[in-house]
């Protein structure tokens, strides 16, 4: 199985339209077909397919190593995936594999579950999925991560729920919130919260328990000044039997705003900002 990576940011703050490939067994990266428009945020292989959202264009970007590239519309309003977002294979509600996610809850606003069926008809496929909404007012860049049924939300940029508009904690967060995929129900009774509160920070599946790393910090005063910290590569795991997280060991360089995928049964943090530059390193974990 191969890494496939699109799009993206350089050092100069371009958004990026190419794509490499990354072989495991050859320990190898080659370039493939460039998207046709700049991406950013997550690809998602679903049926031998990637599937990247291009939110300026509001289609999804379609790759088949068949048959190129192709941009759709999608049927219905409202939905999104970028970053945060997972794949996930539905059973309970018939639309098998899927892409889930979250809309951001910007002021004002609060957010919801975001899927993305990509079948084609009759399944009914290439529509969005708008589920329940979580009571939190403004929570911006959280992680996504799939583990059973349930799609965890965590870390990210938010508000004190209790603040009021002269006294508002806001700031890198702890939390994690638990969104059950069967019933379409929202808790954080469900997942402790993390050890560390992580924006930018990356999430995955691995080896049936959650991995959280990188990310980093950010404290803001009442009247509105933010202090952002270098990035993080600090790392934790969250084992859903006993409901904790444990620290682990730390990645070899910092990252945020990066990616993360399990291939072969390794972990592998790809990219992102080090708090300097734009970087194109790769590490790989291996308990």
């Amino acid at each position: 199985m191969s890494i496939y990576v699109v799009g993206g940011i350089d050092n100069n703050s371009n958004t990026l339209s190419s794509m490499e490939i990354y072989d495991p067994v050859a320990d190898q990266w080659t370039f493939g077909p460039s998207a046709p428009v700049a991406l950013i945020g997550a690809l998602h292989a679903i049926n031998g397919k990637l599937y990247a959202y291009h939110f300026t264009t509001d289609q999804v970007q379609i790759y088949d190593p068949a048959g190129g590239w192709t941009s759709v519309s999608v049927n219905g309003t409202s939905g999104s995936f970028g970053a945060d977002s997972d794949t996930y294979t539905d059973i309970t509600f018939g639309f098998g594999d899927i892409v889930v996610g979250v809309t951001g809850a910007t002021p004002g606003n609060t957010m919801n579950f975001a899927g993305y069926d990509p079948e084609a008809p009759p399944a009914p496929g290439n529509q969005w999925l708008i589920g329940g909404n979580l009571a939190i007012i403004e929570w911006l860049r959280p992680a996504v991560a799939v583990l059973g049924d349930g799609m965890y939300v965590l870390g990210g940029f938010g508000r004190n729920m209790s603040c009021t508009f002269s006294s508002c904690d806001r700031g890198a967060r702890d939390w994690v919130y638990r969104y059950d995929l069967t019933n379409d129900m929202w808790s954080n009774l469900d997942a402790a919260d993390m050890n560390t509160a992580r924006d930018n920070a990356a999430a995955v599946a691995f080896n049936g328990n959650l991995i959280a790393l990188g990310g980093n910090f950010v404290s803001c005063s009442f009247s509105g000044n933010c202090n952002i910290e270098d990035p993080m590569r600090s790392a934790e795991s969250y084992d859903p039997v006993s409901d904790t997280w444990t620290d682990i060991s730390s990645m070899l360089n910092p990252r945020q705003d990066f990616v993360a995928v399990v291939v072969n049964g390794d972990l592998y943090a790809i990219g992102g900002d080090n708090g300097s530059n734009e970087t194109a390193s790769v590490e790989r974990y291996r308990p």
